[in-house]
Parts: C-alpha cells; structure tokens; sequence
C-alpha cells in the first residue's frame, strides 16, 4: 500500500522555496497555514504529518504567484497625490514613455 503521508522537515521546506527564497500563498495554505502566514509557522510544521496530496500541491505550488491585480483608479490618484514635485516628473516621464510603445 502506497505511503499517504509526508513528514514535513526544513529541508523539504527549504528546497521548495521560490527562485527568490519565499514560499507562495498556495504552497502555505496547502499546508494548511492560514495567509499570510506567522512569524514561526515553518517551526510549527516541522515534524508534522500531512497527505501526499497536501505534500505535491506544495511542491507544485512554488511556481504559481497569485494573479496581478492593477490598482484601483481612487487609488493611483490617491498615492500621486502625495508625490513630491521630483516624484511626479519620474511618474510623467514613465507615462509618456508607456504611451509612446503603444503608437
């Protein structure tokens, strides 16, 4: 009969982390950690028992990001707003730049 179990251990952990050493949302809610997670949650796991299941969505979860979501239009307004008179040319240039790959 086929082993349902994994023992989570730090090297597992640690070799399943992102290219940029992190871990995704899905790979620590497949553990069953709540997101975001807290300080001390690897320590938590260590040693536990989880499924197969739980152990290769983790594996696999490492090269899915959660899907980008753009700023809200109230948002952007708001945070340029607060720009100083520097930060706003940077901004301007950066959206000229933008508009100018699109014609």
């Amino acid at each position: 009969m086929e082993n349902t179990h994994h023992k989570v251990t730090t090297e597992w952990l640690n070799a399943n982390r992102t290219a940029k050493g992190a871990f995704t949302r899905k790979q620590v809610l497949a553990l069953g950690i709540k997101w975001p997670p807290t300080t001390g949650w690897m320590q938590s796991i260590t040693g536990e028992l989880i499924t197969s299941e739980q152990a290769r969505a983790f594996e696999s979860g490492k090269s899915e990001y959660a899907e980008f979501k753009p700023m809200k239009y109230k948002k952007i307004l708001s945070s340029i707003e607060k720009l100083d008179e520097k930060q706003l040319k940077g901004v301007r240039q950066k959206i000229d730049q933008l508009l100018s790959k699109e014609t």
